[in-house]
């Protein structure tokens, strides 16, 4: 029975060991009580520098009282895991972003810590950054054209149109984003912007025409591109 307990917690501390996830386990106090091989991989810090200096602070200031006031908060409820996304200082003297979860299992008579299991997200939070920009550079392009600009979903429906656009069909945002296009201009169905907008949408290929739209006496030439799920 001994040999079968031993070799289980021999197998544990391989997965422990070579997992991706870093482990840490604080005390009531959150110092830092133990250190995974992982957690050292993923942040730097020798487990036995990281528990000679317990209190060092490691998270970045601007995360701190957040990350400070959910722990206490996982502190006070038994059983509770709570994640959250931070930015930790690594060994080197950089900060990487971890994804963490915190779990109270004080009251576990074999653990009696906070078990911290972390992951390293920088990759993931350097391309939403990345994205988030390039977005925001677009959405400024096209605000910024003289050209009106709308985007249309799956479902013919509003998700984006630009100032220009909004000025020319005399809207707002909010009674456009979300709605059929065709139950916001039902006059335009059968016209030869209704077919231009169809034919794009079910064929997937470039239509470019000119139309009167006599509702706002107006000459407007159409250029109508497929995207991934609509025009």
């Amino acid at each position: 029975m001994k040999k079968k307990i031993k070799e289980s917690h021999v197998a544990f501390q391989k997965l422990i060991e070579h997992s991706s996830w870093g482990i840490t386990l604080l005390d009531a106090k959150f110092n830092a009580t133990y250190s995974s091989p992982s957690a050292e991989r993923i942040n730097g810090w020798d487990k036995n520098v990281r528990l000679e200096d317990p209190n060092a602070i490691i998270i970045h200031p601007d995360d701190l009282e957040a990350v400070n006031a959910l722990m206490k908060r996982v502190a006070h409820i038994p059983g509770l895991t709570e994640t959250c996304t931070f930015r930790s200082k690594h060994f080197n003297g950089n900060y990487i972003w971890l994804q963490c979860s915190f779990t109270n299992m004080l009251e576990e008579l074999n653990i009696k810590s906070i078990v911290c299991n972390f992951i390293d997200v920088s990759e993931q939070k350097s391309s939403d950054f990345k994205l988030t920009l390039q977005t925001e550079q677009i959405t400024e392009l096209l605000e910024t054209m003289t050209d009106g600009f709308i985007s249309l979903d799956e479902n013919l429906c509003y998700t984006y149109a630009n100032e220009r656009a909004l000025k020319m069909a005399n809207k707002t945002r909010e009674d456009l984003i979300g709605r059929y296009i065709w139950d916001v201009v039902p006059d335009a169905i059968g016209s030869a912007t209704y077919q231009a907008i169809q034919t794009a949408f079910i064929e997937k290929k470039y239509v470019c025409n000119e139309d009167f739209y006599a509702s706002l006496q107006l000459w407007q030439e159409n250029r109508v591109y497929p995207s991934g799920g609509g025009v």
